[in-house]
């Protein structure tokens, strides 16, 4: 493989796998040693034994209970409001006695169970006392209430056949029409309600809003229907004396209850918050010591062992300019553990896929995680992130062009990049979050869409002139050179971008969707071809002569002989000046008659064309027929008919030449290693000797045929670039003409205010409208065209990110 000295910027880095043999009594150590450097990845030596069976697992199992006392006592904590103190460097780097530790906290565990244990069952007898002094203090007013609670109460005895009873109580809001439902179907309607919603008043923590429900029945039979309902809606019922000096007294009785179960619920907190107290100063070590712990010996379990358990062999990955500092760290881990045998380090073969490491900055990170969203790149393919940086914002400042919201944009983000540091320590939310990762990537966006703007001439659907236009316009409305620009029978062209002339010209529209158009297939075009040509490069490094000459090859001849002549018929028509609009030929109909009809240019003007000499039509024709008769180019057949060959060769040539190729290519091989086999040599298991040509060349048939097809597809694809460029446009142009320019034309006494509010209007539909969904369709549209049709056609996507130990992160 050549070219390992490679920048990060394109492939990734070159890995090295290592073999550590360390003294068992010094494993430990070396691996935590490892993990502070946290660039190595270890690799599994034991995935055929179960987790259970392996060397530490009693030891990871104790620090797994220390973890759930842990968890048990910080929840408390946070409940109490009782704070946990974060260690510091140095107390993480002291050592900690994980057995005595271990005992602290079963002992903590036990105390602080208990008076949980306690504190809830207190607490929810105070919250049923406090249900119930409510209870009381409803039905006292319910039975000393109005005329009309008479009226129905009465209405109720009227029959005297039977007893009439309530039952009240407690529950959830939310509960309390199903409730009432559900009774009133049961006794046929033959019951009062009466609720009154309180709230919370409870004091049960985390208690949803609740209310106090009397039901006022008539008979025993009723009563225990209306018991059996309040069950099982978990209704808390209270029975409440029928006199009112009954009442009072259990009213009286529950206030003592309330104040006698307050003073012991705050003792029994006092002694919950005592218990917090002795541990918390300790618990934040803790928590830090206990998860180190358990990451180093689950790594440790990763390790094999000797036969007589003295040495210990750690196998990994890292990357090749931190092999030292693993060596260091491991001769450090070995002195740390007082052994006096050096460990043996060296480079191990193995037959593992080979893991993908960059060494990432802030600005290419947003970059690298577009790229890796299609998939992980495969190790040291080529990686397109120094091209996305220019790319992708291009292909959205097309879409998205408009200086006004260009800068609009570029406000934003660089509140986001200049303000990183403080956001980057809260909590935001994860979109938030996604739009601070992708900060700089927001900031090129709007740089070019600011650029593409200039390019438009547009300024909020506004053009402005800048450098001077070219034309000035008459009064019967036909433009007309100006005087600085006039250059013989034509007009001096706009230093840059368009002439804002064309804001004013009836055939705007049209003008720039032909522009546009064109514009996105030449952009689109060259990005397809950019990335066949980034697939030459893999295949070069890879030293893969089959898939360079037989695939990069014909496929990068197929899209130049077809769509690489689009775009030079594209620059062509626009470098001609035609006598009138119906002379200029369609590419469209150019690029079919291409295929359908081989060796033909059809005229655009026959009656021009009869004017010219039919022997020599590119030569001979009129000044006034130049360009009429189809031809954009001298000779324009005879190139078309060789770039059809071309273009025919090159789908035989992709469809047919890669499986021959790759069978040679094995003959070869199987020949070159006749001798090994005949010693009976079969130690490297190569897939040369299971080469299925079938398999192979319906492989390459169907993604040859991929190809042809999709290159069409693709090149159409692009065209969103015009679609989104036009529809972005056209909204600004509504927005302000209906919002604005309507109000400033109106000349009534309400006109300021009418241009107040619709410029009110008109701010709030290009935040939301213009710079919220159309940035994110565009860059949605900007993401679809990298993936599908620039990085399939060299990223294969297929590799894994090396997964690195390292006890800095969590």
């Amino acid at each position: 493989m050549e070219g390992e000295e490679e920048g990060v910027l394109w492939r990734s880095e070159t890995m090295n796998y290592i073999q550590i043999t360390v003294p068992v009594g010094s494993l430990h150590d070396c691996i935590e040693e490892i993990g502070s450097v946290g660039v190595c990845e270890i690799a599994d030596l034991n995935s055929d034994v179960p987790p259970m069976q392996r060397s530490f697992a009693s030891e990871l199992a104790m620090m797994a209970q220390s973890r759930r006392r842990i968890d048990v006592i910080r929840r408390e904590c946070d409940v109490g409001h009782v704070y946990v103190f974060d260690p510091d460097e140095q107390e993480v780097a002291s050592q900690v006695d994980f057995h005595l530790m271990n005992e602290a906290l079963a002992l903590c565990e036990k105390d602080l169970t208990e008076c949980v244990k306690d504190r809830d069952q207190i607490a929810k007898n105070l919250s049923n006392h406090v249900k119930t002094k409510i209870i009381i203090e409803k039905a006292m007013e319910l039975f000393a209430g109005t005329n009309q609670d008479r009226e129905e109460m009465v209405e109720l005895l009227e029959t005297g056949l039977t007893t009439v009873g309530a039952v009240c109580g407690v529950l959830p809001q939310t509960l309390r029409e199903p409730f009432i439902r559900v009774v009133f179907r049961m006794t046929h309607g033959n019951c009062v309600f009466r609720h009154w919603d309180i709230g919370n008043e409870s004091e049960e923590p985390q208690q949803e809003p609740l209310s106090v429900l009397f039901v006022i029945h008539k008979g025993k039979v009723s009563r225990s229907k209306i018991e059996k309902v309040a069950q099982q809606f978990n209704m808390y019922v209270f029975n409440v004396a029928l006199d009112e000096h009954s009442r009072r007294n259990q009213l009286q009785q529950t206030e003592e209850k309330i104040r006698d179960t307050l003073t012991v619920l705050n003792k029994t907190k006092s002694a919950v918050n005592t218990i917090l107290f002795d541990v918390a100063e300790q618990l934040g070590l803790w928590d830090v010591k206990v998860t180190r712990e358990m990451r180093i010996l689950h790594e440790m379990n990763k390790c094999s062992f000797s036969s007589n358990d003295k040495t210990a062999v750690i196998e990994g990955w890292c990357p090749l300019y931190a092999a030292d500092f693993v060596t260091q760290s491991v001769n450090r881990g070995c002195a740390r553990g007082g052994m006096m045998i050096e460990p043996v380090i060296r480079t191990a073969h193995t037959r593992t896929r080979y893991p993908t490491w960059f060494v990432r900055n802030a600005f290419l990170d947003s970059f690298y995680a577009i790229i890796e969203g299609y998939g992980v790149p495969r190790y040291q393919e080529f990686v397109p992130s120094a091209i996305y940086v220019i790319s992708f914002p291009l292909l959205f400042g097309i879409m998205f062009g408009d200086v006004g919201h260009g800068f609009m944009l570029l406000f934003f983000s660089l509140l986001l990049v200049m303000d990183s540091d403080r956001l980057f320590r809260r909590e935001n939310g994860e979109i938030l979050d996604i739009v601070f990762q992708g900060r700089y990537v927001l900031l090129l966006m709007s740089v070019f869409s600011i650029y593409m703007g200039f390019l438009y001439n547009e300024f909020f659907s506004l053009s402005f002139d800048l450098f001077g236009s070219a034309y000035r316009i008459s009064k019967s409305g036909e433009a007309q050179c100006t005087a600085e620009s006039q250059n013989g029978n034509s007009c001096d062209a706009y230093l840059f971008g368009l002439d804002p002339v064309w804001k004013q010209s009836t055939n705007e529209l049209a003008f720039t969707n032909s522009l546009k158009m064109k514009l996105s297939l030449v952009v689109g075009i060259l990005h397809m071809a950019g990335g066949i040509a980034l697939s030459a490069m893999n295949h070069l490094y890879f030293a893969n002569s089959i898939e360079f000459w037989h695939t990069f090859i014909p496929r990068i001849l197929f899209l130049v002989s077809v769509f690489g002549y689009l775009v030079v018929l594209i620059f062509l028509k626009w470098g001609m000046n035609f006598p009138s609009t119906h002379c200029a030929p369609s590419l469209l109909t150019i690029l079919m008659n291409m295929f359908l009809r081989p060796g033909t240019i059809e005229p655009v003007d026959a009656k021009c064309i009869d004017r010219c000499n039919d022997d020599r039509p590119w030569a001979d024709c009129d000044k006034e027929c130049f360009g009429c008769n189809g031809y954009l180019f001298p000779h324009q057949e005879t190139v078309q008919i060789v770039l059809v060959c071309i273009s025919a060769v090159s789908v035989v040539w992709m469809l047919v030449m890669p499986p021959l190729a790759k069978r040679w290519e094995v003959a070869e091989n199987l020949s070159a290693r006749r001798p090994e086999l005949m010693l009976g040599d079969e130690s490297d298991d190569d897939e040369e000797t299971r080469f299925d040509f079938m398999e192979e060349a319906v492989n390459n048939a169907v993604h040859s045929f991929e190809f042809v097809l999709g290159g069409l597809s693709n090149t159409a694809s692009y065209l969103r670039l015009w679609a989104l460029s036009l529809a972005h446009s056209q909204l600004s142009v509504i927005f302000w003409e209906k919002l604005i320019a309507e109000q400033l034309k109106a000349s009534t006494s309400t006109t300021w205010l009418m241009v107040m509010v619709g410029t009110s209007i008109w701010l709030f539909v290009t935040i939301g409208v213009l710079l919220i969904l159309e940035t994110l369709s565009a860059f949605l549209h900007a993401l679809r065209l990298h993936w599908v049709e620039f990085q399939n056609k060299f990223y294969a996507g297929d590799g894994r990110k090396l997964t690195p130990f390292d006890l800095d992160t969590n």
